[in-house]
């Protein structure tokens, strides 16, 4: 008889996680880049959102979490971790949701690969005027999958509606969009502004006519932030030796001064 409950138990889980992910590949039908909508919200499935309020921020964090799914569940410890949490139990629950919804991200994409931002945030004033953007509108394909971001704590990303004119955001660079912040904060209603929940998933599209044109959150209170990318083996290549040459170039700064400070 327990082995007949536990078994029911088992395939009620089971059941439980095949909906959700077919929920998100539902919406996901939804994003065409040709079609009408630029993003949709999905539920995530995380079990117990109050986990992530009770996360501590108290250190801003950026990492980049390159391939490697095996190390997820490691890397996201380690994070909470350097935010500025010490509850071994809240942080590995954490971990282990945030590694769960990956995986359902990616079942739902049809992928087996990505790459996850992961950000915590003390409160600041970068986007008290948002920064309209789309992501990767000066390399259009229409090959790349939506990407997938959620708020887990704080204030959540702003989106414009699908159906708003997108051509101011068709920039060649990061420093030539942030010279148009005013006009396109002026151009853009915050009145007309949409955002999910905390906890609650947003897929949109980006390197696309069709993009979702949308802004990070003015940031009053801690924030905790992340995203998940499809990539391929080639792309997750690229990224990492992107990274690498990054750090070699931040270690050779850093050796620079330290050898001007000798002298």
């Amino acid at each position: 008889m327990k082995k007949l409950i536990i078994c029911l138990g088992v395939l009620g889980m089971t059941f439980l996680q095949a909906e959700e992910g077919l929920d998100m590949k539902k919406a996901l039908e939804t994003l065409h880049p040709s079609g009408n909508e630029s993003f949709v919200f999905v539920p995530s499935g995380i079990q117990k959102p109050e986990l992530f309020e009770k996360l501590k921020v108290t250190n801003f964090y950026s990492g980049h979490f390159v391939g490697e799914l095996d190390l997820l569940h490691e890397r996201f410890v380690n994070a909470m971790i350097q935010m500025g949490n010490d509850d071994k139990e809240i942080v590995e629950e954490a971990a282990t949701e945030l590694v769960n919804l990956t995986h359902r991200v990616l079942k739902a994409q049809g992928d087996d690969n990505c790459i996850v931002i992961f950000r915590s945030s003390l409160p600041v004033d970068w986007f008290a005027i948002p920064r309209w953007h789309i992501d990767g509108g000066n390399k259009l394909n229409d090959q790349v999958p939506p990407k997938f971001v959620i708020t887990l704590k704080g204030p959540t990303t702003l989106f414009q509606p699908s159906n708003c004119d997108k051509s101011l955001t068709f920039v060649q660079s990061r420093d030539e969009l942030d010279k148009k912040r005013e006009e396109l904060a002026l151009f853009y209603s915050m009145d007309d502004a949409i955002r999910p929940k905390n906890c609650e998933g947003a897929f949109f599209i980006i390197r696309n006519a069709n993009a979702a044109v949308h802004s990070e959150p003015d940031v009053t209170e801690e924030r905790i932030f992340m995203s998940i990318m499809s990539a391929t083996e080639e792309e997750i290549k690229e990224i990492r030796s992107k990274i690498r040459a990054r750090e070699e170039e931040i270690k050779e700064i850093q050796s620079r001064k330290q050898t001007q400070e000798l002298i």
